[in-house]
C-alpha cells in the first residue's frame, strides 16, 4: 500500500526484532516492547548503541539487536544512571540513599552513602550521607554529579570517593544532571531547570517567558493544518498544567544516544520515547502513542542541550557557545487524524476489513474510515454521518454498532441505527437489507423491496433489525451478509431478500465466520462451532467446558476468550484469542502464530486478510501488515 522505506527514519526503532514478519502500515509507531515499564527513570545509552534504564526495583539493557536484560545488582528504588568511558555503569539507588557501580563484567559496589540511611553529610565514601539520589552525570575528569533530590542539593563524587556539596538550597528537587560545553552544571524536575556555575551559584536557566502555552485553534490554523486532516507540528510537549505543588511523581530523565537522538523516560505512563534529529518523537519501549509528559536535560555529541519541561509545556534547546536555537517537536498531539498513513492517527481501533479494490477500512472508535492504496487514510463519514446515495449530501446521524464486514461487490456492511448498510468507498450508503425482526405480514421479497425502494428512493430511514449490534456479521462471496439474533441465524441477499435458520441445542448465538468453502462457523468464547444447514452446531475447536491456551488437533485445542476470526482462500482460519493470533488450518489442527508478537506490539483488537492471503492486524491505534 505505500513504501516503507521511505519511513525508515521515523520506524527505525520498529524492527520488531522478535517479530521480523510483522510491519507497521499505518497510525501510531510501536515500541520495540509494548509492555507498560514500572516507572522508569534513569537513562543512558551506551556507545554500541545500548540503551541503559532504571525499572522498578532493577537496572535493565536494551541491547542493540532490541532484546532486553536485567543487570546485576539488588536495588530498591534505582532513579539515575550515568555510563563511564570504560563501561561502568553508575547507579542512583534513591530508596536506598546510596551510589553504586556495575562493572563491565558485572560486579556491583557500593561507591558512596551510607545503605537504608537518609543523611546529607560530606565524606569519604559510605561515610557521606544522600537523601533520594537520583540523576546522574560524569565531568570530564571522571567525577560524578549527584542530584540529590531529598537535600535539594548538587553533590560531586570525586574519583576518590570524596563527597563534596556543589550546591544547596536549591528551589527545586533535582530529578536531572547535565553539563554543557562551557561548564555549567544543569538541573531540574519537571517544572525548573538551573544553571549551576563553578562555584555553586544558580540562576534559573529557561523563565517563564520561554515556555510556550499548548497551540489551540489558531496555532493550528497558522501551521496550515486543516483539523483532522493532518498532524499539528508542535513546539513543545503537550501536557495539562499541573500546580507544582500537586505533583508528586517524579520527572523523567534524558539521555543523548551517539547518533545524537535523545532519549526520554516518562515514569508516569511507563515508557521510554526517542526523540530522532528532526524531532519526530517515537515510543521506544512501554505502551501508548506519543504523549507530552516528557521533562529532562541532555547535551549531545555536538554540544547541543536540550530541555524538556512537562509542567512549564517548555521545548528549549541552546548550541555549544549557549545560544539560543529552535526545537521542533513533531508528534501525535490527538487522535484520529487523516493524511498520510503513517502520519494518520487512530483511536480505538475494534475492526478491520478489506474491500474488493485492496482499500482497508477501519472502524476507529464510532468512526468508519479507509485506508486507500495510496497510503492515505480518510474518514468517510461527515459530521457524523454517510451521505445519501442519491443526493450526495450529509445523511442523519448513524451510530456504527461495531461490527463491519466486506461487500463482495465493493465497500463494507456495517450494522448501523439498527439496520445492516452498505457503505462504498466515497462514504455514501449504498444499500440497506433485510426485514429480520419484523412481524410476520412484514417478511417476504415484496415488503423488503418495497421498503428498499422506499429508502433509496425517497430517503426514507432505514428499518430496524433487532438484535443488530449483539454479535459480529459476515459477508459471504454471494454477497450475502449474514448475522445471527435470538437463536436464529439470518441470511440477507443482496436484494434484500432474508432467509432465516433456527438454531438447535443450547448454544445460541455467536459472532460469525464464512469460509470460501461456504461453512459457516459461530464464535462462542472459548470455543467454536460450525453451523449446519438445519441449524444444529456442531464443535469445531476448542472445549465447551474448559478454557485454555494450548494448540492441537480441533476439538484438544483451547482458548481463552476468541473475539475476532477471518478466513482466508485456503479456509484456514485466522483467530484473536484474548489479543494472540492463533490459526486453525482446513483440517482443524491449531496453531498459536508467531509467539513473540504478543510482546512485540501488545493485544491486537483486530484483523483482516485480503484474497492474497497477507493479513492485517491492529493494535488500539496501530495497523499492521504481517508479510506472508
Amino acid at each position: 500500500m505505500i513504501a516503507l522505506a521511505a519511513a525508515a527514519a521515523l520506524l527505525a526503532h520498529a524492527s520488531f526484532a522478535n517479530a521480523a514478519s510483522v510491519e507497521v502500515l499505518a497510525g501510531a509507531p510501536v515500541a520495540l516492547h509494548a509492555a507498560p515499564l514500572d516507572a522508569p527513570r534513569g537513562i543512558a545509552a551506551g556507545r554500541d548503541g545500548a540503551v541503559y534504564f532504571t525499572e522498578g526495583a532493577s537496572v535493565r539493557v536494551l541491547r542493540a539487536d532490541g532484546t532486553l536484560a536485567t543487570l546485576p545488582g539488588r536495588f530498591i528504588a534505582p532513579a539515575g544512571l550515568a555510563l563511564g568511558p570504560d563501561g561502568t555503569l553508575f547507579v542512583a539507588d534513591a530508596g536506598n540513599h546510596v551510589v553504586k557501580a556495575i562493572s563491565a563484567a558485572g560486579e556491583v559496589r557500593t561507591v558512596a552513602g551510607h545503605a537504608g540511611t537518609a543523611g546529607k553529610g560530606d565524606g569519604k565514601g559510605i561515610l557521606a550521607g544522600f537523601n533520594q539520589p537520583a540523576g546522574l552525570a560524569l565531568e570530564a575528569s571522571g567525577s560524578l554529579l549527584v542530584a540529590d533530590a531529598g537535600n535539594r542539593a548538587l553533590r560531586r563524587i570525586a574519583g576518590n570517593g570524596v563527597v563534596s556539596t556543589v550546591a544547596q538550597h536549591l528551589p527545586l528537587q533535582p530529578q536531572g544532571v547535565a553539563i554543557d560545553r562551557r561548564g555549567g552544571i544543569i538541573v531540574h524536575d519537571a517544572a525548573m531547570a538551573l544553571r549551576i556555575d563553578n562555584r555553586g551559584a544558580w540562576q534559573e536557566l529557561l523563565a517563564p517567558a520561554a515556555t510556550h502555552a499548548a497551540p489551540g485553534p489558531a496555532a493550528a490554523a497558522a501551521d496550515g493544518c486543516v483539523r483532522g486532516k493532518c498532524l499539528r507540528r508542535y513546539h513543545a510537549p503537550s501536557m495539562p498544567l499541573t500546580p507544582r505543588a500537586a505533583a508528586q511523581l517524579p520527572s523523567g530523565q534524558m539521555a543523548a544516544d551517539p547518533q545524537g537522538r535523545l532519549l526520554a523516560t516518562v515514569p508516569a505512563t511507563g515508557s521510554i520515547y526517542r526523540i530522532e534529529r528532526n524531532g519526530m518523537i517515537a515510543p521506544l519501549l512501554g505502551a501508548g502513542d506519543v504523549t507530552g509528559e516528557l521533562s529532562g536535560a541532555a547535551v549531545d555529541g555536538d554540544g547541543n542541550l536540550h530541555l524538556l519541561l512537562a509542567e512549564r509545556l517548555a521545548a528549549a534547546s541552546w548550541n555549544a557557545r549557549g545560544e539560543p536555537q529552535p526545537l521542533p517537536l513533531q508528534y501525535a498531539a490527538s487522535l484520529n487524524r487523516d493524511g498520510p498513513a503513517l502520519q494518520a492517527r487512530f483511536g480505538d481501533i475494534s475492526r478491520l476489513a478489506v474491500g474488493r479494490d485492496g482499500g482497508l477500512y477501519v472502524l476507529d472508535g464510532d468512526q468508519l474510515r479507509r485506508l486507500d492504496k495510496d497510503g492515505m487514510v480518510r474518514t468517510l463519514q461527515q459530521e457524523g454521518g454517510f451521505r445519501k446515495l442519491r443526493e450526495g449530501q450529509a445523511a442523519a446521524q448513524v451510530d456504527l454498532h461495531g461490527f463491519m464486514a466486506a461487500r463482495p461487490s465493493t465497500g463494507v456492511f456495517v450494522t448501523a441505527n439498527g439496520a445492516l448498510a452498505g457503505v462504498s468507498t466515497e462514504g455514501m450508503i449504498s444499500f440497506v437489507s433485510g426485514p429480520p425482526g419484523m412481524a410476520p405480514e412484514q417478511t417476504g421479497f415484496a415488503p423488503a423491496l418495497r421498503r428498499i425502494w422506499a429508502y433509496v428512493a425517497q430517503d426514507a430511514e432505514p428499518f430496524v433489525l433487532t438484535g443488530l449490534g449483539r454479535h459480529g456479521i459476515a459477508a459471504d462471496a454471494n454477497g450475502q451478509a449474514w448475522y445471527c439474533a435470538d437463536n436464529v441465524l439470518w441470511r440477507i441477499r443482496p436484494r434484500g431478500v432474508a432467509r432465516k435458520i433456527a438454531l438447535q441445542g443450547a448454544d445460541g448465538c455467536g459472532d460469525v465466520l464464512v469460509a470460501p468453502s461456504d461453512a459457516v462457523y459461530m464464535l462462542h468464547g472459548h470455543y467454536l462451532t460450525r453451523v449446519g444447514s438445519d441449524g444444529h452446531q456442531l464443535l469445531a475447536a476448542g472445549s465447551r467446558e474448559r478454557k485454555g491456551a494450548s494448540d492441537g488437533a480441533g476439538l484438544m485445542a483451547r482458548f481463552r476468550r476468541i473475539t475476532h476470526a477471518v478466513a482466508d482462500a485456503q479456509n484456514n482460519l485466522y483467530l484473536l484469542d484474548d489479543g494472540i493470533l492463533r490459526r486453525m488450518s482446513a483440517d482443524s489442527e491449531v496453531s498459536t502464530e508467531d509467539q513473540d508478537l504478543f510482546a512485540a506490539v501488545g493485544k491486537l483488537r483486530a484483523l483482516a486478510v485480503d484474497r492474497k492471503g497477507v493479513l492485517y492486524l491492529a493494535t488500539e491505534r496501530t495497523i499492521l501488515r504481517m508479510k506472508p
